[in-house]
């Protein structure tokens, strides 16, 4: 199968190149080095030279923070983005499979008597990057009414995983207290908000269902494990495993605008659909990260 993704060097996006491509498929991958997706005409050419069966559609721009600061970079990448590239594979004679990625931000903030999240939640986007998704994800359901080719949408929850970039708050975490483990650090912590509760996933995990999704499945899905953690207890676990005494420091600067206090999503629906559920426990994720901070200078 011919498969073209966007953002294929990403986070996700490296673990599902390289899932695909064992299983045999042709692979062309694009990012924003090889290809500004807002350019139509670059898009259209790049997907009408390839002839994609599927387009896995991960590229975005999906830091929060700066998703409020950037409004218009967020519109242009992850709608009119978006809408570039479905205008280009609607051209096609057989228009492809799309699997677009979207996000569990899209529900917003909810009340703790409405948890876990379903498909059939009130979407209520309360920050740029979710209002952008909602946006895109609309564009997605449209293409599969005028194509007739079915599509599918994940609503992804917070995944994790070896490869991580550091930026973000787990293997910042990691690295961190490794680095205070090789005394290249002074034993102090600085925080934000720890009391956020998330549903994690390893991103290996992530990447099956992704797979799977090539030829099962049609319309919305959560993808999640549909257990919740808080951040605090995540450290304290990270913090046990490295075997560290180290003083937490909560500082408010580090807290996020518009962070969500909690998300538990309800994963019944791509479980039914695509057969998939969570294979890989938080301790063994979280092992594997911890392994591979370790081995780095």
């Amino acid at each position: 199968m011919k498969i073209m993704l966007t953002g294929g060097s990403g986070f996700v996006g490296s673990y599902l190149t390289e899932q695909l491509k064992s299983e045999g498929h042709e692979v062309f991958s694009i990012d924003s080095d090889s290809c500004d997706i807002r350019n139509f005409a670059l898009t259209s050419k790049i997907i009408n030279d390839f002839v994609p069966n599927v387009i896995y559609h991960l590229a975005a721009l999906a830091h929060v923070p700066t998703c409020e600061e950037h409004f218009e970079d967020a519109l242009g990448v992850n709608v009119t983005g978006t809408y570039n590239i479905l205008k280009s594979a609607k051209s096609l004679i057989i228009p492809p499979r799309i699997i677009f990625i979207s996000t569990a931000n899209v529900y917003g903030v909810v009340d703790s008597n409405d948890l876990p999240l379903t498909e059939n939640s009130a979407v209520r986007p309360d920050n740029n990057y979710a209002i952008t998704k909602v946006m895109a994800e609309e564009l997605v359901l449209k293409y599969q009414r005028e194509t007739k080719v079915d599509v599918v949408i994940f609503r992804s929850f917070n995944h994790i995983g070896p490869r991580q970039n550091a930026s973000f708050m787990l293997p910042n975490f990691v690295r961190q207290l490794i680095a205070i483990k090789k005394q290249q650090q002074e034993p102090i912590l600085k925080v934000g908000n720890l009391s956020a509760e998330r549903d994690f996933t390893d991103v290996r995990d992530i990447v099956r269902a992704y797979v799977l999704a090539l030829t099962k499945g049609s319309g919305i899905y959560n993808l999640c494990s549909h257990n919740l953690i808080s951040i605090k207890d995540l450290l304290d676990k990270v913090i046990g495993i490295i075997n560290i005494k180290v003083k937490i420091e909560v500082s408010p600067e580090l807290y996020r605008k518009n962070d969500l206090p909690v998300l538990l999503g309800n994963n019944l629906k791509v479980t039914h659909h695509l057969g998939w559920k969570p294979e890989i426990s938080l301790d063994k994720t979280l092992l594997d990260i911890i392994a591979e901070y370790q081995l780095k200078p």
